[in-house]
């Protein structure tokens, strides 16, 4: 049996978000039409994640690459996953308001404006580390991306009881 203190805390962290936007994405049918262009672009995010934890984990297990390289490409898996985070942001703040109350009359649309903002913001900064070679700092930064991702997803879960 494979113990949690021996996973990488990125790959950790990645599978986390990955489980967390396939729930939200799977939660609940969908059963108004206003939200499925939403639902099909929150799983393709999702799918890039997926694949981009399949990329982490080919550089977790080869040994046959140096530091420099892994780090290399962890730096690119970095920019990567904040590009997919950024999408994710831009998809949340296009939610139409009118669509939005149908679905989830409760909600309330700056909520939802300030998830897409702390989203957008840990997108930023992601990529900033990752630019400026600051890689020491990516766990912290995904840290907070699992607690938006998470926080996000409570509330959608909160507006369902």
């Amino acid at each position: 049996m494979l113990k949690i203190s021996t996973i990488n805390p990125m790959k950790l962290i990645f599978l986390t978000l990955t489980v967390l936007l396939f729930n939200a994405c799977s939660s609940k049918k969908l059963s108004n039409g206003d939200h499925i262009a939403y639902a099909k672009i929150h799983m393709k995010e999702a799918e890039k994640l997926d694949f981009l934890i399949q990329e982490l984990d080919m550089v977790i297990y080869d040994r046959t690459k140096s530091e420099l390289e892994r780090d290399d490409i962890r730096r690119r898996y970095a920019l990567s996953l904040s590009a997919v985070v950024s999408n994710l942001s831009k998809s949340l703040k296009k939610v139409d308001k009118a669509a939005l109350n149908k679905r989830y009359p409760l909600a309330n649309i700056d909520d939802f404006a300030l998830f897409a903002n702390e989203l957008q913001n840990n997108a930023r900064v992601i990529k900033k580390s990752a630019d400026f070679y600051e890689l020491e700092r990516l766990s912290g930064q995904l840290q907070r991306l699992e607690k938006t991702c998470t926080s996000c997803h409570t509330y959608i879960g909160s507006l369902h009881e």
